[in-house]
């Protein structure tokens, strides 16, 4: 298999360029209900919480990182431990194509009502990198302390 090679934002490369960091965006029948911004941490060129990232919660409006962010171990961090940067008050560049993005790509699967969006933000767009249709639920509940059930009932 061969791959294109991903270049991420400018802005999104501040945050830890050995990484691509990427936005979970999770959707419910094509309505985003979460979001999680993936940091990579270390000599670590992956940003999943699973394999040493970090990751905070996106507010679904603005785009911005509305939280700490947590390690797998639940450990909070406001400052990126290698670069410095302060996690909550980032600003996800093109925030509204990525939303806009996730919803067209939805239309491609169907019959999948919970799905994930592992978006890469390019320097000119954003990205897929991947789909899951088991997203894990536990990065968006685990950070904003709130759990999906309502958004899935459409509260």
């Amino acid at each position: 298999m061969i791959e294109e090679l991903i270049v991420q934002h400018e802005i999104m490369a501040k945050l830890h360029k050995s990484s691509i960091n990427t936005l979970r965006i999770i959707t419910y029948h094509k309505k985003p209900i979460g979001a999680v911004l993936r940091i990579g941490v270390g000599d670590s060129n992956i940003d999943n919480a699973s394999s040493g990232g970090i990751y905070a919660q996106v507010d679904l409006k603005e785009g911005i990182v509305v939280s700490c962010a947590l390690n797998y171990a639940g450990d909070k961090v406001i400052r990126h431990p290698d670069t410095g940067m302060i996690i909550p008050g980032f600003e996800i560049p093109m925030w509204s194509e990525c939303l806009q993005f996730v919803e067209e790509c939805s239309d491609i699967i169907r019959g999948v009502p919970l799905v994930g969006w592992d978006i890469a933000i390019g320097p000119e767009c954003p990205i897929l990198v991947e789909v899951n249709e088991r997203p894990d639920t536990f990065l968006v509940q685990s950070i904003s302390k709130v759990g999906i059930r309502n958004s899935l009932n459409g509260e």
